[in-house]
């Protein structure tokens, strides 16, 4: 994972990094070890050229699926037989 798109994560999560980016962008960015091409690309503010610079570390996590598994412990339904439904209904008379 590329320094920019780490930033970027957290700068999204993180409310501290996001007032300290506020007040001194070119400070944070020096702190988290940006280079400069990615401080300028910041800087540029062009959401696009941002995105295409990560799109291939985007891809690959977007590619990271799993199969659900089956529920190990299948819940009984509520509401199976007549006599579950009656005093269901008989509960909230």
């Amino acid at each position: 994972m590329s320094n920019l798109f780490s930033f970027l994560t957290d700068l999204a999560v993180n409310p501290k990094q996001q007032e300290a980016f506020a007040n001194m962008p070119e400070a944070v960015m020096n702190t988290v070890g940006l280079s400069n091409s990615e401080q300028s690309l910041l800087q540029n503010g062009n959401s696009h050229r941002i995105a295409a610079t990560f799109a291939d570390e985007q891809f690959q996590a977007a590619l990271v699926i799993g199969y659900p598994t089956p529920d190990p412990l299948p819940d009984p339904d509520p509401f199976s037989g007549k006599a579950n439904q009656m005093s269901f209904a008989h509960q909230y008379a």
